[in-house]
């Protein structure tokens, strides 16, 4: 892969202070792969649980403490970590925020919500202290959630990261139920699952709002109706007002007309009518009561109609602000239908991934049936050798026969001969055994090691005995001591060591000072531990009971 590409999201180094049992380290990493080693409780492991503690882990996923205060050491009441990132090439995260480097920093009080987050920065000022990040507490874990998004760093996967608790557990006490729960969760498959899952509950929610949406948008239509019928009601007001004026104008006019026609009649019967004055008076102040009246009214009709036609504005703005609403949720559910058939079809194609490796693991027994024939050809062929070396050992027996017949002669002789004939043919079939034991422990070791190496434990571990310098005699190889209950499987025993060789080459000691012994063993046999592994020393109390 291209330099650019690899550039981002490797871990540089990382600072470790009042964390666990380191008051103040540092470890920068190399480009490619690195190797921590050292005595058990020297802090290896913590290093790692400084890794996950940093990018987010809580107290349960570390799988050493109920809460953080427990990792702070013991004589503090703080401790930083600090882990530096690169941040270079085109998978670079917001480089004109970082720079070549992002910084995360978490600090660890005791006390509740005493643990915090600082995001940092290639950039550093005159003290030479990386400078700080300018986001917003309130969004600074979404801050480094989408920074491991990004980098695509899991610290939850045990494939990623996997603790020796984690491991320790998986091969003593995991079953295929588990094993299947740690496949999902190393391939992502429960991630994946999980999503879809929380996919489908955001779909069915957008549906449910989409629902809401079409009950209101229902609702604002009705209104609108409602404001339509009014704003007839407004118009029809607004005609009848015209027909008051219409029908004023009219009457003046007809008044008028009247007056005139009447004129001269009027004048003949003034004296007649001026008796009707008043009533004609009050008449008319009634008619001018009438139509200050309707003015009222009509004014007041007209300002209802202009809040009406506010209010109708109003209705029609949200209605429009409804719509857009409807057509974003509607667009929303498209997306969300069709994020969940891509991951719909990724399960699929995982699953087809399974059936895979599946059919590969169901084909390695019959690979290991074509070994064990050609073992078994190999182990026929040295019995046939075998039995060649005895037919030699009775040449060899009957050539000795002939020589004890020419030396009859000597009586004296034959007579020593014969009392130490019996001893020395039980002396002869002692040995026979011990040489038969001696090669089969010799073909059982020659598993365990190239040019005799493991042989060569035994017998220093033997030196070692006779001196009284273990308490208890080491136990290994540990496939030594294993066996099948059912005799029929026995044959399997030395090819099934050779497929888990690193379990099977470990060697179990009594106490601290019997595996230093041991160390001092394999330091001769096999040499600097840098240039070839040794096997592995597991410390376990002996006990007598069964």
């Amino acid at each position: 892969m291209d330099s650019k590409y690899r550039s981002s999201g490797i871990i540089k180094e990382i600072t470790l202070v009042n964390f666990q049992s380191h008051k103040n380290l540092k470890v920068k990493f190399g480009p490619n792969v690195n190797f921590i080693t050292g005595q058990n409780g020297s802090g290896k492991s913590a290093i790692l649980m400084g890794i996950k503690t940093c990018l987010g882990a809580t107290a349960k996923q570390t799988d050493r403490a109920s809460k953080l205060d427990d990792l702070i050491r013991e004589d503090t009441d703080h401790a930083t970590i600090t882990l530096i990132l690169k941040n270079e090439g085109i998978d670079a995260y917001a480089p004109e925020r970082y720079g070549n480097e992002i910084g995360i920093q978490r600090d660890l009080r005791r006390g509740r919500g005493a643990n915090t987050y600082k995001m940092l920065g290639s950039r550093r000022n005159a003290r030479g202290e990386r400078m700080t990040v300018s986001i917003k507490n309130s969004t600074i874990k979404h801050e480094l959630s989408q920074i491991l998004n990004h980098f695509n760093i899991q610290y939850d996967n045990p494939c990623v990261l996997m603790t020796q608790d984690v491991s320790r557990e998986y091969i003593k006490n995991s079953t295929d139920a588990t094993k299947y729960l740690f496949f999902e969760k190393a391939t992502l498959l429960a991630q994946m699952q999980t999503e879809n899952t929380n996919t489908g509950m955001n779909q069915e929610a957008m549906f449910q709002s989409l629902e809401t949406g079409n009950r209101e948008v229902q609702e604002a239509e009705e209104n609108l109706n409602k404001i339509k019928r009014t704003y007839q009601d407004a118009k029809t007001l607004e005609t009848l007002g015209a027909d008051i004026t219409k029908y004023r104008s009219e009457l003046s006019w007809a008044y008028a007309y009247k007056l005139d026609l009447d004129r001269k009649e009027m004048e003949t019967e003034v004296e007649s009518l001026m008796s009707k004055v008043p009533a004609i008076e009050q008449r008319i102040e009634d008619r001018k009561k009438k139509a200050q009246d309707l003015e009222a009214s009509e004014r007041q009709k007209g300002e209802e109609y202009d809040q009406l036609s506010a209010e109708s504005r109003g209705f029609t703005a949200k209605l429009q602000e409804k719509r857009t609403i409807l057509d974003s949720h509607k667009r929303k559910a498209k997306e969300h239908a069709s994020q969940n058939s891509r991951k719909k079809i990724k399960v699929e194609q995982c699953k087809t991934a399974i059936r895979q490796q599946e059919e590969i693991v169901n084909r390695a027994p019959r690979d290991l049936a074509g070994e064990e024939a050609q073992r078994q050809d190999k182990l026929d062929s040295l019995h046939k050798h075998l039995e060649e070396l005895k037919t030699k050992q009775a040449q060899a027996e009957q050539g000795y026969s002939e020589i004890q017949q020419q030396e009859q002669e000597l009586k004296e002789d034959v007579d020593r001969l014969k009392q130490r004939k019996n001893p020395i043919m039980r002396e002869a079939s002692q040995l026979e055994r011990e040489i038969r034991q001696m090669t089969e422990t010799n073909n059982q070791l020659s598993y365990y090691g190239r040019d005799g190496e493991a042989f060569r434990v035994k017998e220093a571990i033997d030196r070692l005995m006779n001196g009284r310098k273990f308490s208890r005699r080491p136990m290994g190889p540990l496939g030594l001591h294993m066996s099948f209950r059912d005799e029929k499987y026995q044959r399997f025993a030395n090819p099934l060591n050779m497929v888990v060789s690193k379990l099977c080459q470990s060697y179990l000691v009594n106490t601290n000072d019997d595996m230093r012994h041991l160390q001092s063993v394999f330091r001769r046999v096999y040499g600097d531990p840098k240039k070839r592994p040794w096997p592995q020393i597991i410390t376990s109390r002996f006990s007598d009971q069964p």
